[in-house]
């Protein structure tokens, strides 16, 4: 039993659209149609972490179904309770904002491999108008991720900002503007 709870919504941007990234080399090496229609679904889910904020561009981190603190918000440390009730239609959801541009990346990664691999015309239609939702705010913000409270996220920095270079941990790898121009 953990006390983080049962599951790490922070990454399931980052890893959902690694997964879609994996689905579309499922697809390009079988062909297989039932692997496009698990793709959508995959698809689908990456729109709901974009839609439930409310905010035109803006991902959630992750979410969980329920209304009120959820579990994992009430066992998480203090700085990582950023979490929001979505929006109609997914007001039956709770969203944990904050998010980084490794959620970014991971979806723009999966975007970008399904779109050219596997997708159809209706997915690239589909692809195209979250990309360019997700990329237009960022671009908007000053190449940063700006949360639903009007503030740029803890890791919502594509460009190396000198006030905020030092909360970088050691090692981390820095995100600079010119991996996200390969996504728009």
């Amino acid at each position: 039993f953990s006390t983080r709870g049962i599951c790490d919504v922070a990454h399931a941007a980052c890893w959902t659209g690694r997964y879609l990234g994996g689905v579309a080399f499922w697809y390009a090496v079988t062909g297989d149609t039932a692997v496009r229609e698990h793709g959508q679904l995959i698809l689908d889910a990456l729109y709901r972490l974009h839609h439930m904020t409310g905010v035109p561009g803006l991902l959630a981190r992750g979410y969980v179904k329920g209304h009120g603190p959820s579990y994992e918000e009430r066992f998480h440390e203090p700085h990582q309770d950023e979490w929001h009730q979505g929006v109609p239609p997914y007001q039956d959801y709770r969203w944990r904002g904050d998010v980084s541009v490794d959620n970014y990346n991971g979806a723009f990664f999966g975007y970008a491999l399904y779109y050219d691999l596997a997708a159809d015309a209706a997915q690239r239609a589909q692809i195209r108008e979250e990309v360019r939702a997700l990329a237009t705010h960022i671009v908007e913000h000053g190449m940063r991720i700006v949360d639903v409270d009007g503030e740029v996220t803890e890791w919502g920095r594509w460009e190396l900002e000198e006030e905020h270079f030092g909360k970088l941990p050691p090692g981390r790898i820095r995100q600079t503007l010119h991996v996200l121009s390969l996504a728009a």
